[in-house]
């Protein structure tokens, strides 16, 4: 009785729900466990299931019509669409199921007329029509949405390869700019390389006469003469280059060897015992001193001769720049050269990291890149 209210008061949807209520409580006093399992014997199921079958009938309807208007609407939207087909759908089929419930209960079918009968078989057919016009346009629509989705998925496809070519065509176009910065850099560092050279030359040139070395470098034989560029570069803590490709396995050799390397210049004899001297520079002080060194002429044995080089060497000890004794006031010549051959080294190192990341991006690259300054 419910239900029928709400029905009257065109509350479908509330008596659609009350009705099925309804039959499944019947159904539970009698051990079912179905709605179709409530016979028509026990009170108010009949009206129950007229309920449901007009109720049903009315939202199926409704939903029918909305389905269509919103199929034909102007912005048509697929999936508005299908939500209404299936209400529509969910509604048919409660309609159709409620009048083969009444048509199949053998307690009502001996109760109703021929023409009560015949009534409910009309309504079952109308519902069931109705059902199958609403499953042909679901299938319809069903098959419009995959092929909108497939569409989508592949225009989705399309933005993406295009999005990465020209991701890809961004990375080339920085990868140029970068190696061209690179060369650029390259350029700039061969004319750094170029004006440190010249500031070499230059400076050699201004001692061409007033070379500290020449005495030193003149009493050595012809085989252990070194340029006066590579004598400036030598640094103390490492032997030269003829010493550590063949080492010495006579003493006395390798105390002249140390001695020459050290710039120790000889200045007299005094007893017997030689005595060399040179100009040093210590580490954070920017006054030359001047070191003595002495030893045995004639030495005891082969160990006193290893005794004198390990008091030389104790003497490079903080030292950071040497030269022959007398040198200091050509300190600050001496100095600036020194400086500008660290300076050629400093530009070559990074004129060979540039060199070698320019090859790994033209590796990457696949191809030479060819490099025009622009004007």
């Amino acid at each position: 009785m419910m239900a029928r209210t709400l029905y009257d008061g065109q509350a479908y949807e509330l008596a659609l729900q009350l009705a099925h209520r309804a039959l499944e409580e019947a159904a539970a006093e009698v051990g079912g466990k179905s709605e179709n399992e409530a016979s028509a014997r026990q009170r108010g199921v009949t009206l129950a299931r007229n309920v449901l079958a007009v109720a049903a009938d009315e939202l199926a309807q409704q939903g029918w019509a909305i389905t269509l208007a919103l199929n034909e609407a102007l912005e048509r939207r697929v999936p508005n669409v299908l939500a209404a087909a299936q209400a529509a759908k969910r509604a048919a089929m409660d309609a159709a199921g409620a009048c083969d419930a009444q048509l199949g209960d053998a307690d009502l079918r001996s109760k109703h007329s021929v023409e009560e009968l015949g009534k409910l078989e009309t309504k079952r057919a109308q519902s069931t029509a109705l059902l199958e016009r609403i499953l042909e346009l679901l299938r319809s629509l069903e098959r419009e949405e995959t092929e909108q989705l497939t569409g989508a998925q592949v225009a989705q496809k399309t933005v993406d390869e295009a999005r990465e070519q020209q991701r890809a065509s961004d990375a080339m176009r920085a990868m140029g700019m970068q190696v061209q910065a690179l060369c650029e850099e390259n350029e700039r560092l061969r004319a750094e390389r170029d004006e440190a050279r010249e500031m070499r030359d230059d400076l050699l040139g201004a001692t061409e006469h007033a070379n500290p070395f020449g005495e030193l470098v003149a009493a050595l034989p012809a085989s252990a003469e070194l340029p006066w560029d590579e004598m400036a570069a030598v640094p103390l803590a490492s032997p030269s280059a003829a010493l550590a490709s063949s080492p010495l396995t006579n003493p006395d050799k390798l105390l002249k060897a140390n001695l020459h390397e050290g710039h120790w210049k000889l200045v007299r004899q005094s007893g017997g015992h030689p005595v060399y001297k040179r100009t040093v520079l210590y580490e954070g002080e920017d006054r030359a001193k001047e070191q003595t060194f002495s030893h045995a002429a004639t030495p005891s044995d082969w160990r006193s001769i290893l005794n004198s080089i390990s008091d030389l060497r104790a003497q490079d000890s903080n030292v950071s720049v040497a030269m022959p004794p007398g040198g200091d006031g050509q300190l600050g010549l001496f100095l600036r050269l020194n400086e500008c051959h660290r300076k050629r080294k400093e530009k070559e190192g990074e004129l060979s990291q540039v060199q070698e990341e320019i090859c790994m991006l033209e590796s990457e690259w696949g191809y030479d890149y060819e490099y025009s300054p622009v004007p």
